[in-house]
């Protein structure tokens, strides 16, 4: 496998080095208790706020989550932004970043970290070192080994609950980079074409997921009180356009919270969708007469 370079090389790496200042300056906000709510997927107002489908990857829930994702950045980085240029590697930590950040949304919650970003290269990396000869010194058994098994490793202590880990991000963050590896690395035009069009397709999928998709996809079981707490605030403050969209939702994510298409019918009222609150007092009724 190539080594990579010293640290005080770092000026020849911008894009790489930054996001790794960034990441550490992040953390060391997060960890002083610093609100990074702003800085997540937002429930409603992505549209809004793009940006939040990369911040997430600056914040780390540890020291050895930090180390771990910022060694393997440097180590998967700079190999690919001495080959391709500082432009490119900004426009692949994007795709990476967003793409696995929104699957991880969609499926669960809103994970935190740079893994995403790393699996996502080390998938690029891998496929790169099998088609690519600028890469054929990329990969080693070991490190595809250790970085298979860290995978699954990540899934079981998340099952047993010992530790929280975005597998998700980990999963679509090494897809999204295989298929671009894959792409790069086809010489034969129509073949690149589909292969670009298979990556866009996914891609596409993951922030659909991670966005209008949410409440059809969402495993994770607080996301519907996420969404009743959020519309209740927006209520609270005298907002029942953004009430109405959040609350919407959670009748997607339980149809049986009578709770929740009541404060729908009362923001319905506000905005003069009477029609739409009877659907909800009706709604709200029949689950209450189902209780008795």
């Amino acid at each position: 496998m190539r080594q990579p370079p010293p640290l005080n090389t770092c000026l020849r790496y911008p894009i790489t080095t930054s996001l790794a200042a960034f990441a550490i300056m992040a953390t060391l906000q997060y960890w002083n208790g610093a609100d990074i709510s702003r800085f997540e997927i937002g429930l409603d107002d992505w549209w809004q706020e793009p940006w939040r489908f990369l911040t997430p990857v600056l914040f780390h829930v540890n020291t050895i989550h930090l180390i771990f994702n910022l060694y393997w950045l440097w180590v998967f980085g700079t190999q690919i932004e001495y080959e391709f240029g500082s432009g490119r590697t900004l426009g692949i930590y994007t795709l990476l970043a967003a793409g696995s950040n929104a699957a991880d949304t969609a499926i669960f919650g809103n994970g935190i970290g740079l893994s995403g970003v790393g699996y996502g290269l080390f998938g690029l990396l891998w496929v790169l070192s099998r088609i690519d000869t600028r890469f054929r010194d990329s990969m080693d058994k070991q490190t595809v080994q250790l970085m298979v098994g860290w995978f699954f490793l990540c899934i079981v202590l998340t099952v047993t609950n010992m530790m929280g880990v975005a597998n998700v991000a980990h999963g679509a963050g090494c897809i999204l980079g295989a298929l671009l590896g894959w792409t790069i690395g086809t010489r034969i035009p129509i073949l690149r074409l589909r292969n670009a069009t298979v990556l866009g397709v996914v891609f596409l999928l993951c922030m659909a997921g991670g966005t209008v998709a949410r409440p059809y996809v969402n495993l994770s079981k607080n996301y519907g009180n996420e969404l009743a707490h959020w519309g209740y605030v927006a209520l609270k403050n005298g907002n029942p356009k953004r009430a109405i969209s959040l609350y919407e939702k959670a009748v997607i994510v339980d149809p049986h919270d009578s709770g929740c298409w009541h404060n729908l019918r009362i923001a319905y009222v506000q905005v003069g969708r009477i029609e739409d609150a009877k659907r909800a007092y009706q709604q709200e009724i029949m689950l209450e007469i189902d209780r008795q």
